[in-house]
């Protein structure tokens, strides 16, 4: 990842072909990079002005920006009918211009778990082998599916601009395995297995039938942190492995119909010592508002972590008052690196060498061992002693004091910008002089 006056640009490595700059900064339902909107088409321009004079082959990389699916005005009833909402037309029409110019795609993020839920299309419409009888007819075009119907709506919507003729690819697609009724294991690889065999045929879509799809699967792991106010709970369980590296299904990722063929599991993953946090239900402290005091600490646990299997319809959403409080307990703690005082929650909380996964109906993770920190107490100090961090505790024991502080020198810390930098011109030096020979 590089960044560039502020804005993102990640690289697609697939023979360096894109430079994809932010993510969404264009939807309506978040205001995160909202500062940001009216910079973006200029940043698409100087990097793409940029990359053209570049040496062979990197003057070949396009430039472009994914856009989310509400860049389109709701409500639509058929593909045909899909324009830019009015927010965001003036923006998309800049961009269009500058991507027809230098001959780069337009980038788009499809997510059908989410396009299901908001136009109101029976769950059935959602996979590829549809077995209802739910359709949409749009003049000669039959559409069984979300995808597709996604899909040439932003086809519809460049051709209505005069740039029907970009190619379009799916920077991002998949389907969640918690966080909402329709999401879970079952659900996700039925969308998988239809998509990557709909990929595999070149089917194309009722638009562009037969026309080879790019599209890119998001995603490789969740993302506990990620932002749910566009998407709601299930944006952080779209990943295909689980967090420690294990696959969550089977799935065929050659796209070759091999019995076979499966997701291999990371090796190497180790996870943190056999110590839990929970809901300490002997306290006696305050016990007037005792119910009150623990979800305060409740909350505060789920402002900072991942709780997304809580929520209605989510996998967890069933618990006990104690299980969701231990639940939310546990994954702050772990996320702490098991640090004692990450488990005080006033004095409600208690370290517990039991598994509570069996007392509570519910799988309590453990953290990753990682060699980024130590504790410098206990066992966890002897097994991570030689790894160069110290974790600091301070003496009120509240969770929010607890603060990582890395045991590196601070001339060291300075002065890496400085050599990267000078890495990167000794770089673009050798290559310009390369070109000359």
């Amino acid at each position: 990842m590089f960044c560039i006056h502020g804005f993102k640009i990640f690289l697609v490595i697939r023979a360096y072909r894109y430079f994809m700059i932010g993510n969404e900064p264009y939807t309506i339902t978040s205001n995160v990079t909202a500062s940001f909107q009216n910079d973006f088409d200029t940043a698409l321009h100087h990097v793409t002005e940029c990359i053209r004079y570049q040496p062979s082959p990197y003057n070949q990389i396009k430039v472009s920006i994914p856009h989310a699916p509400d860049v389109l005005i709701s409500g639509i009833k058929r593909p045909s009918q899909a324009d830019f909402n009015g927010v965001v037309r003036q923006r998309m029409l800049n961009i269009l211009k500058i991507l027809n110019s230098s001959g780069s795609p337009y980038a788009v993020n499809i997510y059908p778990h989410t396009s299901i839920l908001q136009n109101g299309f029976p769950l059935e419409f959602a996979f590829f082998d549809n077995n209802s009888t739910f359709r949409i007819q749009d003049g000669p075009n039959v559409y069984t599916n979300v995808f597709d119907f996604v899909y040439d709506s932003f086809v519809s919507a460049l051709r209505k601009y005069g740039f029907g003729n970009l190619r379009l690819i799916v920077t991002q697609v998949g389907w969640p395995t918690d966080g909402h009724v329709y999401a879970n294991v079952s659900t996700a690889q039925r969308f998988y297995v239809g998509f990557l065999k709909k990929i595999a045929n070149n089917e194309g879509t009722p638009l562009h039938r037969g026309v080879p799809i790019e599209a890119y699967i998001y995603n490789l792991n969740d993302e506990n942190a990620k932002d749910m106010s566009a998407y709601g709970p299930s944006i952080r369980h779209y990943g295909i492995y689980d967090y420690k590296g294990q696959p969550k299904f089977s799935l065929d990722l050659t796209m070759k119909g091999r019995p076979d063929a499966k997701l291999v599991p990371a090796e190497g993953v180790v996870s943190m010592p056999r110590r839990w946090c929970v809901l300490n239900t002997d306290a006696k402290l305050n016990a007037r508002n005792r119910t009150s005091l623990i979800l305060k600490q409740f909350e505060r646990a789920c402002e900072k972590n991942d709780c997304s299997k809580l929520y209605y319809g989510a996998s967890y959403s069933n618990l006990t008052f104690e299980g969701n409080v231990s639940y939310a307990f546990n994954v702050y703690y772990q996320s702490k690196s098991q640090v004692d005082g990450a488990c005080y929650f006033n004095g409600f909380g208690k370290i517990t060498m039991e598994d509570p996964s069996e007392t509570y109906g519910c799988h309590f993770q453990l953290e990753i061992l990682s060699t980024l920190f130590i504790w410098g107490q206990g066992e966890m100090g002897n097994v991570l002693a030689k790894t160069g961090a110290n974790a600091v505790m301070y003496a009120n024991n509240s969770p929010d004091d607890v603060q990582v502080v890395p045991s590196v020198s601070p001339v060291l810390i300075l002065a890496t910008p400085f050599v990267l930098s000078s890495i990167l011109m000794l770089w673009i030096w050798f290559i310009q002089m390369r070109n000359q020979n």
